[in-house]
């Protein structure tokens, strides 16, 4: 047990530089080349086998697998913040708020494939339907879940607290 942890410990260059020096503890050991995959051919060649070609393949694999996951979610991603910039600029153009109104509704089903979108107004004499109205500024407000997992909005949205899975917000 303690050479196992001595052998652990030691640095890959130093392993190297001893399997170098001593080549035949390798050639050597039947036991070893077979639990690696290897076979040896002739005094000085190492085949590799069909096991440790089967490791590097199935490693291959899952990197490959990785890569192209991680290229996905990078173009996935690209082509939402490409979306979102292209909203926001037709958003600006709106000319009142009825514009507006209508150009959200029309961005989220066309370029996020969402159902509808919804333009909330508030001010002192207009609360949106199924929102709490704005209290007196005396108290901080709080934060209230939502229906998912790690994001909160304000208490004073509870209808859409309850609906937040099928809300995209734009900041």
């Amino acid at each position: 047990m303690d050479a196992h942890i001595a052998a652990r410990s030691l640095e890959a260059d130093e392993v190297r530089a001893f399997l170098k020096a001593h080549p035949e503890l390798l050639r050597d050991d039947g036991a070893l080349l077979t639990a690696l995959g290897l076979r040896p051919a002739a005094a000085n060649v190492v085949e590799f086998g069909p096991a440790a070609l089967a490791r590097v393949h199935a490693a291959h694999k899952r990197e490959t697998k990785a890569r192209k996951s991680l290229e996905a979610t990078a173009q996935a991603n690209f082509s939402a913040q490409a979306q979102t910039h292209g909203a926001v600029i037709d958003l600006l153009d709106a000319r009142n708020h009825a514009d507006l109104a209508r150009r959200v509704d029309d961005l989220v089903q066309l370029r996020f494939g969402l159902a509808a979108g919804v333009v909330a107004l508030e001010g002192p004499q207009a609360t949106p339907a199924g929102w709490k109205a704005l209290g007196e500024k005396t108290r901080q407000v709080q934060a209230d879940k939502t229906n998912v997992n790690g994001v909160q909005i304000c208490e004073h949205f509870p209808l859409m607290a309850k609906m937040m899975d099928k809300v995209a917000l734009i900041r």
